[in-house]
C-alpha cells in the first residue's frame, strides 16, 4: 500500500513520551499534538507509532502487513509470555493464522452468541439489582465480574471457580504493559498467573474429552475442517486466550461504556427512548474511547505509508485511540454521537485479524448499556475517572456512577 503525503524524515518525527505518566493523565491530548504535527511518530522506548485513520486503517487492512510482534514491541522478547502469545491466532499470520480462525470461528458466529443473548441479558440484570437498590453502580466491578461470568459460562468454568480466574486474567494482562519487562517482580507475577490457566486449562480439556458437556471446550474438542482439529497444546493455548481476552478487553470496554453513558446523559436518554440504538451506541463506544491503545503490524516488503519510508519486517504500532479520534478519518471526531449513520469504528480492529469475538463482546456491551439506560432515570458519575497510566488495554482506577432507578 501506498498512501502519498509529503515525505517525512524519521528524526524530526514527534516524540510520543509512554513511559511517563503525565502523558496518560491526557492522552487525547498528547495524541492530538502529536497527530497534527504528523501522521507517525516516534515513542520514548523507540517504537514507530502511526496516529492518523488513514495510515492505521490502511495498514490493517492492508495484505502488504502482517500481524507485528506486540509482546516484544513492549520490551519482552523471551519467556512463558512471549511464548503463550505466539502459539495464539493473535500472533500467527497466514495460512497457520487462516486455520486456527477456522477452527475458532464456531465458537462465536452470530447464531450462537444470540442463543446466549438472554442468559447474557440475565447476567447483567442480576449484577445490577444491589446497584439500584444503592444507588450507586462500582463500574470497575461491573465490568470485571460480567465478562468472566459469561466466558467462564460460555466455556464451562465451574461458576465457584470464577472468582480465582479473575484474579489471574488481571494478573497476566500486565504482561502487556510496556513497564512490565524492567520488572523482575512483575514478570514473575504475569509467568505464574499463566502456568495456573494453562494448568487449569489443560484439565478442562482432560475432562471434556472424558465426559463432554454444553459447553464451548467440548464444541471445540470435537470441531473439524474435514481431517484437521485442534491439538491439546493448541486447545490449552486458546482457552488462556479466550479467558484472558474475553475478560480483559471487554472489561475495558464496559468500564468504557459506564463512563461514557454516566457522562453523556443526553445520549443515554436516546437510548431509553428508542433501546434499538443501543447498536449504534457500541460502535460509538468502540470508536470514542478505544479499549485497547495500540495493536501492531509489521511491512512484507520496504514501502512507504503517508511520505514514510518502512522497511520490511519493522515493527509498527497502531495507536487505534488516536486514529479514532482524527478529524481527517471520522467528521466530528470529538463528538460522542451514538445515532451517527458513518461508521468508522475500529476499536476492534480491521483486516483479517478483526477481533475474533466481536460477536459476543457487543452482546455484552449492548445488553449492559440498555440495562444501564432502561433501568434507571438517571445515570452519572460520582467522580472524574483517571485512567491508570502504561495501560495498553485501558481501565480507570476507579470508576463511582450515581444512578436513580426508573
Amino acid at each position: 500500500m501506498t498512501v502519498a503525503t509529503p515525505e517525512l524524515d524519521l528524526a524530526f518525527l514527534p516524540v510520543l513520551r509512554l513511559g511517563e505518566a503525565s502523558t496518560w493523565h491526557d492522552i487525547h491530548g498528547a495524541l492530538a499534538e502529536a497527530r497534527e504535527q504528523a501522521p507517525f511518530a516516534v515513542t520514548d522506548h523507540g517504537l514507530l507509532v502511526a496516529l492518523r485513520y488513514a495510515e492505521v486503517d490502511g495498514m490493517l487492512r492492508s495484505r502488504d502487513f502482517v500481524f507485528g510482534d506486540l509482546i516484544a514491541a513492549v520490551g519482552q522478547t523471551d519467556g512463558p509470555l512471549y511464548d503463550w502469545w505466539h502459539s495464539t491466532v493473535s500472533a500467527f499470520n497466514p495460512p497457520a493464522h487462516t486455520r486456527l480462525r477456522r477452527l475458532l470461528a464456531a465458537a462465536f458466529t452470530p447464531r450462537r452468541v444470540e442463543e446466549m443473548r438472554p442468559r447474557i441479558r440475565a447476567s447483567v440484570e442480576e449484577a445490577l439489582v444491589p446497584s439500584l437498590d444503592s444507588g450507586r453502580v462500582d463500574g470497575i466491578a461491573l465490568a470485571h465480574t460480567l465478562p468472566m461470568r459469561i466466558m467462564g459460562g460460555l466455556l464451562g468454568v465451574p461458576r465457584q471457580d470464577i472468582d480465582v480466574f479473575e484474579k489471574w486474567t488481571g494478573e497476566l494482562a500486565r504482561g502487556f504493559d510496556p513497564s512490565t519487562a524492567a520488572d523482575p517482580a512483575a514478570v514473575a507475577m504475569v509467568d505464574g498467573a499463566l502456568k495456573n490457566l494453562q494448568d487449569y486449562s489443560v484439565e478442562l480439556v482432560r475432562a471434556r474429552r472424558a465426559n463432554p458437556q454444553d459447553d464451548l471446550i467440548s464444541t471445540l474438542v470435537v470441531e473439524r475442517d474435514g481431517a484437521d482439529r485442534l491439538a491439546d497444546g493448541e486447545l490449552v493455548a486458546h482457552i488462556v486466550f479466550m479467558l484472558f481476552a474475553g475478560h480483559d478487553t471487554t472489561k475495558s470496554a464496559l468500564q468504557m461504556a459506564s463512563m461514557l453513558t454516566a457522562r453523556f446523559p443526553e445520549q443515554t436518554a436516546l437510548i431509553r427512548e428508542q433501546p434499538a440504538l443501543v447498536s449504534g451506541a457500541v460502535d460509538e463506544v468502540m470508536r470514542f474511547e478505544s479499549p485497547v491503545f495500540m495493536t501492531t503490524r509489521q511491512p512484507t516488503m520496504d514501502l512507504q505509508v503517508g511520505g514514510l519510508a518502512l522497511t520490511k519486517g519493522q515493527t509498527v504500532g497502531m495507536v487505534l485511540v488516536s486514529a479514532a479520534r482524527d478529524r481527517r478519518g471520522m467528521p466530528d471526531a470529538d463528538v460522542f454521537e451514538i445515532r451517527r449513520t458513518e461508521r468508522r469504528s475500529i476499536g476492534f480492529g480491521a483486516g483479517i485479524h478483526f477481533c475474533l469475538g466481536v460477536n459476543l463482546a457487543k452482546a455484552e456491551l449492548e445488553e449492559a448499556i440498555r440495562g444501564l439506560a432502561t433501568k434507571t432515570s438517571s445515570v452519572e458519575l460520582g467522580a472524574e475517572p483517571e485512567l491508570i497510566p502504561f495501560h495498553l488495554v485501558r481501565q480507570f482506577k476507579e470508576l463511582p456512577v450515581i444512578v436513580t432507578p426508573a
